[in-house]
């Protein structure tokens, strides 16, 4: 069966979904830990690092053993080799590694590479050898 890539339209609210829930998991998680009220929310350096970390590994977990995140099960999308081939944790690495270039601008710069090549492959997947599809 032949892999049908993925509608942009779907990645884009599969991505704003995983955002919103690792963003109100780690709100939650710092007013419960280190504030009283969301007046109190201040984000040092260390706050940041640590909320990047925490970021890195829901999108490295969720691929690594699912092939796709929480959104991308909402929308039907799973992660593959441009192969076709499950994909394997190291290209899980190499995909995640790259998001955040890929989400300079809020994603712009995902945007363009997916819009501009023919798989449609942000920078992280063409590095990875991956593509996201329609999980039918």
């Amino acid at each position: 069966m032949k892999n049908i890539t993925a509608n942009i339209y779907k990645r884009i609210l599969a991505v704003i979904i995983d955002h919103l829930i690792i963003n109100i998991v780690l709100l939650v998680a710092y007013l419960k830990f280190f504030a009283d009220s969301i007046d109190q929310v201040t984000i040092d350096y260390n706050t940041y690092l640590i909320f990047s970390g925490l970021t890195f590994f829901y999108f490295f977990i969720f691929e690594s053993i699912f092939h796709k995140t929480i959104g991308k099960r909402i929308f039907n999308l799973k992660i593959v080799s441009a192969g076709g081939r499950p994909l394997d944790w190291t290209q899980t690495l190499i995909r995640n590694l790259l998001r955040p270039i890929d989400l300079t601008g809020f994603y712009l710069l995902g945007f363009i590479f997916i819009v501009l090549t023919s798989k449609s492959q942000r920078l992280g997947d063409l590095l990875a050898k991956t593509i996201v599809v329609e999980n039918i």
